[in-house]
């Protein structure tokens, strides 16, 4: 906050109970981390996973996404390649059907196409 008169600095102090190399990661996209590498299929799977999937797709490929009810479909043939590139693509759909095929309740509402 600020004003003419005044400015208020606000600092937070976090505690991370990982490893500096792990704590790291938990601000990093999943879906990012996926495609830079990191396997998915032997990283342990959390509810949260959905979410954070689900709120990085509406952030990386929003035009690529259609919302019918409780499902949100991805076409892929959408999705910029300056956004994410081809190859990338695939490996996103390999990474999304994992996924959906692993964890169905937790993936109910996506959709490819």
């Amino acid at each position: 906050m600020s004003s003419e008169t005044a400015d208020k600095k606000i600092t937070f102090a976090l505690r991370l109970l990982e490893t500096h190399d792990e704590s790291k990661l938990v601000f990093s996209p999943l879906l990012n981390r996926f495609l830079k590498g990191e396997d998915f299929r032997t990283r342990a799977v959390k509810i949260s996973d959905s979410g954070r999937i689900r709120n990085e797709l509406q952030t990386l490929c929003t035009d690529a996404l259609e919302y019918f009810g409780n499902k949100v479909f991805l076409e892929f043939d959408k999705i910029p390649k300056a956004t994410i590139s081809e190859e990338e693509q695939k490996m996103l759909k390999d990474i999304l059907l994992w996924y959906k095929t692993n964890y169905p309740i937790w993936f109910e509402w996506l959709e490819l196409k």
